[in-house]
């Protein structure tokens, strides 16, 4: 850009000295070799003008997609600083507030897979009971972003639960 910048500024200055030549020249062969010249420059001119203009407009589109992936950043920084790792019973690997605001409220959790993508997306509960070794079962969530299956809170021994196959939708 700085050299479209220096060729327009360039060409400016030659046309004006082409102008001065007119104004100061008293025969028509002059007059007529400067204002050719000078036709010349002008074009030259409107060539690299109409350049500069598509650069700028170039700039400002990533200068606006920047500063829209900035707000996105902050934003998301924002919101995920509420957050903290934490490990299921299970041993899936989570995210949950740090402090629940309200303590008649449940906390909730967010996939993990999307939270590295910086998305925030709650974990829903399936209603299914997954075993997750010979006598242990399992509540299984979903994250409905990426479709990725967690095994959350483990259930109490003494109760016995018919595990449900685990559903692999979405192509795995």
């Amino acid at each position: 850009m700085f050299a479209e910048t220096t060729a327009a500024i360039t060409a400016a200055k030659e046309a004006y000295a082409l102008v001065k030549v007119l104004k100061d020249a008293r025969e028509q062969s002059v007059i007529d070799k400067a204002t050719g010249e000078l036709h010349e420059k002008i074009t030259e001119l409107q060539m690299l003008n109409a350049e500069l203009a598509s650069l700028y407009h170039a700039e400002k589109q990533v200068t606006m997609q920047l500063t829209e992936e900035n707000a996105q950043i902050k934003m998301f920084a924002l919101q995920s600083s509420q957050y903290e790792i934490h490990t299921m019973e299970s041993g899936s690997t989570v995210y949950r507030l740090k402090a629940v605001p309200d303590p008649d409220m449940k906390t909730h959790y967010l996939c993990a897979n999307c939270y590295q993508k910086r998305e925030i997306s709650i974990l829903q509960p399936t209603g299914k009971v997954i075993a997750d070794s010979a006598s242990n079962y399992c509540k299984q969530s979903l994250c409905p972003a990426c479709g990725t299956t967690f095994l959350m809170h483990r259930l109490p021994k003494k109760e016995k639960y018919i595990p449900q196959p685990i559903s692999r939708k979405g192509g795995w």
